[in-house]
């Protein structure tokens, strides 16, 4: 991970550089190349080479898809089943940003995936990292049940937000701003400066995907659609209602079973 930093924080990095480092290391390689050629982006020929990824898909493209599966790599997917939950609540929350901003016919970008695989990152952190303290809250948030949110306990104990965890890591990792305020903005989508419509596919991923029981928590920790963000929805869709919500609910399963290839590259 430390080099990937390196060369896409660099002033003067390059995309030489940064294919000469993707080549060096096989597993990273593997997975760009299949991302490439993977139903995300749609091309019709099949891309053979890191080169020719880049080619097509440009630097920051690819800055951002390295990046983010140096992050997946650097945390343990394999650890309690709470954090097996988590992280296929996080593959599923990509897969839904993309499909969201397809039903609002937004340009289909790799941060999407991103932004909405990130947005828990935090959560994952202080999991990983903190596990006795983060198993005691967790054991506390079952005994009161629906008396307490998750993320008023988050804070009570840990005097912080997985949103402001992820700020933090992601300003140390050098992610764009877009992303990083998306992330960190997840549950506040009207906060992000840099672009609110990012912060508003991944906030509205995420509660789809919780709809859908694909959260380690279930939907009576979580906190509803932000009312602050529905203008930014019904300026890309005038007519956007709860009928939108349930349709893309109906659409999520076939489209995790479309981006299959693309979630597996960051698996390897």
């Amino acid at each position: 991970m430390k080099g990937v930093l390196e060369v896409t924080s660099g002033k003067n990095s390059s995309a030489s550089n940064l294919i000469t480092l993707i080549e060096r290391d096989q597993v990273l390689s593997a997975g760009i190349i299949a991302m490439a050629n993977s139903p995300y982006f749609g091309f019709s020929k099949k891309v053979t080479a890191v080169s020719n990824a880049v080619a097509l898909l440009g630097f920051q493209e690819i800055r951002n898809l390295a990046l983010s599966i140096s992050v997946v790599r650097f945390f343990d997917q394999k650890g309690s089943d709470f954090q097996d939950k988590l992280w296929k609540h996080s593959y599923a929350v990509g897969v839904a940003t993309r499909m969201v901003a397809g039903h609002f016919k937004l340009k289909i970008e790799g941060k999407l995936f991103v932004a909405g695989l990130l947005h828990d990152i935090g959560k994952i952190f202080l999991c990983e990292y903190l596990p006795a303290k983060f198993k005691e809250m967790l054991s506390i948030l079952e005994k009161n049940d629906s008396k307490i949110t998750y993320h008023a306990l988050e804070k009570a104990f840990f005097g912080t937000s997985h949103g402001d965890v992820a700020l933090r890591l992601l300003e140390t990792w050098k992610f764009p701003q877009d992303i990083t305020e998306a992330v960190s903005w997840h549950h506040e989508p009207s906060k992000a400066q840099s672009d609110q419509v990012l912060a508003a596919c991944v906030h509205l991923a995420d509660l789809i995907c919780t709809y859908k029981s694909l959260s380690p928590l279930g939907d009576r920790h979580f906190l509803c659609l932000q009312k602050e963000i529905l203008p930014v929805f019904q300026k890309l869709k005038e007519s956007f209602s709860s009928e939108d919500v349930r349709a893309l609910m109906g659409q999520l399963d076939l489209e995790i079973d479309r981006q299959s290839i693309f979630v597996s590259a960051y698996k390897r």
